[in-house]
């Protein structure tokens, strides 16, 4: 921590703990911003007559219902401490340019409604700015004209392009948070036309996003978004056209995270002044509790009607807000009774969640033992198949032994009809024998065997 800094201005700055090692010196003008430097600028220009200045435009503005912001819209309540950082670079732009003093010619580019151009006006700057979105330069005309600034000249217009002024016109150039909106090739010819028409020995104070692109992260944030990643190249961008560093050399890299709490936006904010040679002579500022307030001479138009109209919103705002309220607390005790219920209603999941995990433990044991079953089962399909393909084999075993059978028997059968003939034979030649005797047979038999012409050899 850093004890010599006041808890509100490390509150407002959105300081932590892990913010402890983060450098505190503000020991020049060209300088990143982190949580710990915005803490200590918060806490030395505290009293600063510039800072006050700014804040009680800004009170001003929100009151009567001006659009003074850095974007061209009325806010309907001060806010711009609730943003230290651009109250950092407004304050820091608006005193080491010494536009407090008054007398020179400054021309602003993309901030016409800011509290930045209007102060420079009040304090009796002439102040030319410009912006490509004609709302924004209409609002800063509404401003001009509620406050009575006749030094504020807002006109529409692009940064890239100044051939509708001429050379060495203006005495200083400032552009807060807007060169990041540009191509990186378009931030060098932005500042090749701020070299342009500025004068020799004039300024050119520059604020703008450092670090890590974060295009679209917000609709602040609309591509491009292309801010220098690192101090050379930042250096390499701005010193266009002959433009010169002032002060201390801008050597310090950005640090991711190390100003807004937003995963999302890991840049920095940074400052860097230039001058058109010869370069003047310059310091960092000191605060100024006392001096005049350029505010002492404002004239709000109409003033009595704005303020009622804004103190009147505010009350029908806070009046809706009070109902809003009540209907808040009728809605929340809304959501207790259908908190409760959605509590029994878990109770009762949460049973059912129990009797289903029972049941689904339940079926993984029959599964089980279905599987188990299923196991024995295919064992016993497989004996099975062994049993049929044996008995398919014996079968054909069987038909084959069969048809050696049937065989046989049909042999046999062949047998026994030759073995009938032979006994009818034996029958026939024992009933010739009987009955013819021996030889008388064989006589007829030798004749049926020889023929006739046998008999002679017979006898």
């Amino acid at each position: 921590m850093f004890p010599n800094l006041p808890a509100w201005a490390l509150e407002i700055a959105g300081f932590s703990v892990g913010d402890a090692l983060q450098v505190s010196e503000i020991d020049g003008i060209n300088l990143p911003l982190n949580r710990a430097r915005l803490a200590g600028f918060l806490s030395e220009f505290a009293d600063d007559r510039g800072v006050a200045d700014l804040l009680t435009l800004d009170v001003i503005g929100a009151t009567a219902g001006l659009p003074v912001s850095s974007t061209g819209l009325a806010e309907s309540l001060p806010s711009l401490v609730l943003r230290p950082f651009r109250l950092w670079e407004y304050a820091w732009l608006y005193r080491i340019l010494n536009l407090s003093a008054g007398g020179v010619r400054v021309l602003d580019l993309g901030g016409p409604a800011t509290h930045l151009t209007l102060l420079a006006a009040l304090a009796g700057c002439r102040v030319t700015t410009i912006d490509i979105n004609s709302d924004f330069v209409a609002a800063a005309r509404e401003c001009a004209q509620a406050l009575k600034i006749g030094s504020l000249d807002p006109r529409v217009g692009d940064m890239r392009d100044l051939s509708a002024f001429s050379s060495d016109s203006f005495d200083v150039v400032v552009s807060c948070s807007v060169l990041e909106h540009l191509t990186g090739g378009d931030q060098e010819i932005a500042l090749r036309e701020m070299a342009r028409v500025v004068k020799p020995g004039g300024l050119v104070g520059l604020t703008f996003d450092f670090g890590p692109s974060a295009a679209g992260a917000n609709v602040y944030l609309p591509p491009p978004h292309h801010p220098p990643p690192n101090a050379a190249e930042a250096v390499h961008r701005f010193t266009q056209g002959g433009l010169v560093p002032l002060g201390n050399d801008f050597t310090e890299d950005p640090v991711p995270g190390c100003l807004f709490h937003d995963d999302s936006i890991r840049y920095t904010v940074a400052s860097l002044f230039l001058a058109k040679p010869p370069a003047p002579p310059i310091e960092r500022p000191k605060p100024k509790p006392q001096g005049r307030s350029v505010l002492a001479s404002l004239q709000v138009e109409n003033a009595p009607c704005r303020f009622y109209r804004t103190a009147s919103r505010l009350e029908i705002s806070l009046v809706q807000a009070e109902a809003n309220r009540v209907a808040a607390e009728e809605r929340l005790i809304e959501l207790g009774l259908k908190e409760k219920a959605l509590g029994d209603f878990h109770s009762q999941l949460q049973q059912s969640i129990e009797r289903a995990n029972s049941l689904e433990a339940a079926a993984d044991e029959r599964l089980t033992g279905l599987h188990a079953k299923d196991a024995a089962l295919a064992d016993l399909r497989s004996q099975l198949q062994q049993s049929i393909e044996r008995a398919n084999s014996l079968e054909t075993a069987a038909v084959q032994h069969l048809a050696a059978l049937q065989a046989a028997e049909a042999a046999a059968s062949g047998v026994r009809g030759e073995l009938r003939r032979t006994q009818s034979d034996l029958k026939e030649l024992k009933h010739r024998f009987e009955t013819e005797g021996v030889r008388e047979y064989m006589y007829r038999r030798f004749r049926r065997q020889h023929g006739d012409d046998s008999s002679t050899v017979l006898k």
